[in-house]
C-alpha cells in the first residue's frame, strides 16, 4: 500500500440544490483531524488497526457529522435513510477533491454502494488507484453491516412490497398483483408487440394518484432507441381524467446513445432519489446500445461482461432504493434452420440477471391483440394471457 493512501475520513454529505446546508467549523474539524493523525499516527488502514483505534476513529466520524447542521425545507429527501456517506482521505487535498467527485460523479455517493461493489468495478468507473479502492472497500465494512435474516422475516416483509401496476388487470395477475419492487422484470418479444406501450403505461400508473391506483411516485425512464412519446402519456392520461401535466411532470426522461451513458444515468438516479421519491426504473431497451456497440464473436466476451456489471448496477438500485426495474429486451432469430423461434437477447447473463421474463408476441397480422406469457419467475408459476393495444394504451380484452 502506498504511504498517501493509508488515511480515510468518513463524513455526512447530503448537499442538495433545494436543501440549506450550513457546515460550521468543517474545516477546522479537519485541520485539527490531520494534525492529531500526524502526532499519534494511528489512522492506519483497516487490516492493522486495533478494535480501540477503530472504536476512536468510530467516536471521530461521530463528532464530524454532529458539527453539520442540516436544515429541512418541504424537498422529500430519502438520503436521511441511506448509509452515511464515506469519502477518501488524502493527505494532498486536491487529489481528495478529485476522487471524491470522481465517487460521486460515479453514483458511488453511499457506504453501502461502495461496500457492495468490487474494487474492479469501483476501478472502472472512477480510475482510483486500485491500492486506495480496496482500502476503501474495506474501511466502508466498518461502518456497513452485514447480516442474516430469517426466512419467516424476510416472508413478512415481502408482504409489505410495493408492486407497480401495469395498468392491465391480465398482466397484473400474471404478475402476481403487478411488478415488484427490488428486482427486475423483464419484457422481450418482437418489434410492434407492445413492450415501449407496456413500459408508458405503467410509467403513467406510477405517477397517477393514489385514489386514482396510482403510487403518486416519480418515474426515471432511460430512453435508448428513441422510442418515448410523451403524445402518448398524454393519450394514455384520458382514460383516468386527469391532467396529463401532472402526469408528465412526474416522469424524468434521459436518452442513452451508447451503453456508458446508459450506465451513467443509472449511477444518477441515487442522486435524484435524494430530491424525489422513486418507484420505477425504465430502460427501453436494454440491450440495444450493447448490440451495436459490441459486434462480432471476438466481442462477445467483453460485451457480456460489461452487461452483467450493468445488471448488478441494476439490482443495487432497485435494493437500496426500493424500487421496480423495467427492462425491455430485442429478440434475435434462431440460427437452427429447422427451429424458426427466437430468442432473447442476452444470453445466459441476461437471463439470470432478470427476476421475472414475460415473452410478448403478435396474435397474428392485422390485430392489435398482443399474448404476454411468463417464462421465468423465482415465485410465479408460469402462464399467460392476452391484451389490446389501443388508443387508450394496453387493455384488457372484452
Amino acid at each position: 500500500m502506498s504511504d498517501k493512501t493509508n488515511m480515510f475520513k468518513a463524513y455526512i454529505d447530503e448537499e442538495a440544490e433545494d436543501k440549506e446546508v450550513k457546515k460550521t467549523d468543517v474545516d477546522k474539524i479537519d485541520n485539527e483531524t490531520i494534525e492529531e493523525d500526524k502526532e499519534s499516527n494511528s489512522f492506519k488502514s483497516p487490516d492493522k488497526i486495533t478494535d480501540d483505534q477503530l472504536s476512536n476513529h468510530q467516536n471521530l466520524f461521530s463528532r464530524s457529522s454532529t458539527r453539520v447542521e442540516i436544515v429541512e425545507d418541504e424537498v422529500h429527501d430519502i438520503s436521511s435513510s441511506l448509509p452515511k456517506y464515506i469519502l477518501p482521505w488524502h493527505d494532498n487535498i486536491s487529489y481528495r477533491e478529485k476522487y471524491t467527485q470522481s465517487l460521486i460523479d460515479a453514483g458511488y455517493t453511499t457506504v453501502e454502494l461502495i461496500a457492495t461493489a468490487s474494487s474492479d468495478e469501483i476501478f472502472d468507473a472512477t480510475n482510483i488507484p486500485i491500492e486506495l479502492v480496496e482500502e476503501m472497500i474495506e474501511l466502508s465494512h466498518n461502518w456497513h453491516e452485514f447480516t442474516f435474516d430469517t426466512a419467516a422475516s424476510i416472508l413478512e416483509k415481502r408482504k409489505d412490497m410495493t408492486r407497480v401496476s401495469t395498468g392491465c388487470a391480465s398482466v397484473d395477475h400474471m404478475l402476481g398483483g403487478g411488478i415488484e419492487t427490488k428486482s427486475i422484470t423483464e419484457f422481450y418479444g418482437e418489434f410492434i408487440t407492445g413492450k415501449t406501450q407496456i413500459c408508458m403505461q405503467t410509467a403513467l400508473m406510477t405517477a397517477l394518484p393514489v385514489e386514482l391506483g396510482g403510487l403518486d411516485s416519480n418515474v426515471v425512464y432511460i430512453d435508448t432507441e428513441g422510442s418515448f412519446r410523451p403524445e402518448r402519456i398524454v393519450q394514455m392520461a384520458a382514460k383516468h381524467k386527469i391532467d396529463p401535466e401532472l402526469i408528465l411532470k412526474k416522469i424524468f426522461v434521459a436518452r442513452a446513445h451508447n451503453s456508458d451513458i446508459q450506465m451513467k444515468l443509472v449511477n444518477n438516479v441515487i442522486n435524484l432519489a435524494k430530491h424525489h421519491e422513486i418507484k420505477l426504473l425504465i430502460i427501453d431497451s436494454l440491450t440495444s446500445n450493447f448490440r451495436s456497440e459490441f459486434i462480432g464473436k471476438h466481442s462477445l466476451v467483453e460485451r457480456q461482461q460489461k452487461l452483467n456489471r450493468h445488471l448488478q448496477q441494476l439490482m443495487r438500485v432497485a435494493d437500496i432504493l426500493d424500487l421496480a426495474v423495467v427492462i425491455t429486451n430485442q429478440v434475435m432469430s434462431s440460427m437452427d434452420e429447422y427451429d424458426k423461434t427466437v430468442i432473447p437477447v442476452g444470453g445466459n447473463i441476461l437471463a439470470h440477471g432478470s427476476t421475472h421474463r414475460i415473452h410478448f408476441t403478435k396474435q397474428g397480422s392485422g390485430t392489435a391483440v398482443r399474448n404476454a406469457k411468463l417464462v421465468a419467475s423465482p415465485s410465479l408459476p408460469l402462464s399467460s394471457t392476452s391484451f389490446m393495444i389501443t388508443k387508450y394504451g394496453i387493455e384488457d380484452i372484452r
